[in-house]
């Protein structure tokens, strides 16, 4: 037997869909992976180039800084590391010649925006007094609306004086600088963030950034943690990813006779995944009218910003979806009739939602039971009579009304041709005026 699931495109719609059995499906949200770099190419090369570009020269970078990035391999570079996930890393190297520090800046700024969803990347810093590591997004619209109006979103900065210390921070509009909207996370019983990899991340959704480290959330920030009268300039406003490595400024203080002479920041991978939807809520599995139906409905979910591509359905005859399960990948209609059914048995569904940002949870369980035979509809009420009844009973009620018609037609024809000239009907509605006169057909114009 098919099962067939019909979206309700209408009253009493039936169109319905083939159901084909499927490999089961984790229920856990799944998110989609939309851009990285593993960095894994030839030790000694370049940072791919269709990925990353440099930002270059020794002007301060708005913060005092005393280095000069490069795009040298001296001071980026990939390099072998088996503590890396994949065995290779990127390397940012700071260099002091004589006082004179060198080091990189990477962004994919004309190359790649990142946008709602999750944005990571496994690193290794650097401790030292005077090195500021950082992994951080500047709204890609700073060419034409400057900072802070573009936004910037601090993923990660630690400081080498205390690498024990991770800052994330929020800039905008009336909150940036020593301003911005920020938190603050030590590891415990004096570890460092330089003795092994962490994965720092942001999960960017309208309306609300989070931030975490090893998948411990650590900060958020909503429009209503802002300060009164400021702007939220995070929905819909793409930003280029960043990682440099600074010396000095005024956040990092200075560098000492205890910074090292050379100091490398290592990034094992960075990743942009789409953030799934919220799971779909309110479903509801109500006999249909027809036997062995129901109909099914459900409430979108909040998307994250991303345009929904569709919805699985699962349905099995247990709430744990053991038994006889059925999956479906539909439309996005959010009602639809489950067909062919057992009469009299109990059907269990769910459903998850799929955005580009990848798979929702599943719905809580919903369930129905399918209808044993039709449902007759309630007889239609005689219609109310529009004119009086007849005293004569059958059809006499409206040859009485023709009667009348008839005898107010003869009454005007006898007044017609006693008065032609006076009786005639305008046809027009400004002069001059042509007239029907009975007897005659359309007078001449008159001028």
């Amino acid at each position: 037997m098919k099962t067939r699931f019909q979206p309700l495109q209408g009253p009493g719609a039936l169109l319905c869909l083939i159901i084909l059995l499927a490999a089961a499906r984790l229920e856990a949200a799944t998110p989609t992976l939309i851009w990285s770099d593993d960095f894994n190419q030839p030790d000694n090369s370049a940072p791919d180039p269709a990925k990353w570009t440099y930002d270059l020269g020794d002007n301060g970078w708005g913060n005092d800084e005393l280095e000069t990035y490069t795009d040298s391999r001296d001071n980026s570079y990939i390099t072998t590391d088996p503590a890396a996930t994949d065995g290779k890393a990127l390397v940012i190297r700071i260099i002091n010649a004589n006082g004179s520090y060198t080091s990189a800046r990477l962004k994919t700024q004309g190359l790649f925006n990142a946008s709602y969803g999750r944005i990571e990347a496994n690193l290794r810093v650097v401790n030292g007094n005077g090195l500021w590591p950082a992994f951080w997004l500047l709204g890609a619209d700073i060419g034409s609306v400057g900072w802070p109006a573009c936004g910037e979103i601090d993923v990660m900065e630690i400081l080498g004086k205390a690498p024990g210390k991770l800052y994330g921070t929020l800039h905008g509009p009336g909150y940036s600088g020593a301003n911005g909207i920020g938190n603050t996370f030590t590891l415990p019983d004096g570890a460092l963030f330089s003795d092994a990899y962490h994965v720092f991340a942001v999960d960017w959704s309208p309306n609300k950034i989070v931030w975490s480290v090893d998948g411990m959330v650590y900060h958020s920030v909503t429009p209503a943690d802002l300060p009164a009268g400021t702007a939220w300039v995070f929905n819909n406003s793409p930003a280029f990813i960043i990682l440099d490595l600074a010396v000095g400024g005024f956040f990092a203080d200075a560098p000492d006779s205890s910074t090292p002479l050379q100091a490398s920041y290592l990034v094992d991978y960075v990743r942009v995944y789409g953030l799934p939807s919220d799971a779909p809520t309110g479903g509801t599995a109500t006999p249909a009218m027809s036997a062995n139906q129901l109909n099914l409905s459900w409430t979108a979910p909040d998307l994250k910003g991303f345009a929904l591509t569709g919805y699985h359905l699962d349905r099995a005859t247990d709430s744990g979806f053991t038994q006889n399960l059925v999956q479906r990948d539909l439309g996005m209609a959010t009602m639809l009739t489950d067909s062919q059914l057992g009469g009299g048995a109990t059907y269990y569904y769910r459903v998850s939602a799929t955005t580009r940002g990848g798979t929702s949870d599943f719905s809580a369980v919903f369930s129905g039971t399918a209808p044993a035979t039709d449902t007759t509809p309630p007889p239609m009420p005689a219609p109310t009579p529009t004119h009086p009844p007849s005293q004569g009973g059958g059809g006499g009620g409206a040859v009485s009304l023709w009667f009348l018609a008839l005898l107010s037609l003869l009454s005007l024809v006898r007044r017609y041709s006693r008065h032609p000239r006076e009786s005639g009907f305008s046809v027009c509605q400004t002069k001059p005026c042509r007239r029907l006169v009975p007897g005659v057909g359309v007078e001449p114009t008159r001028l």
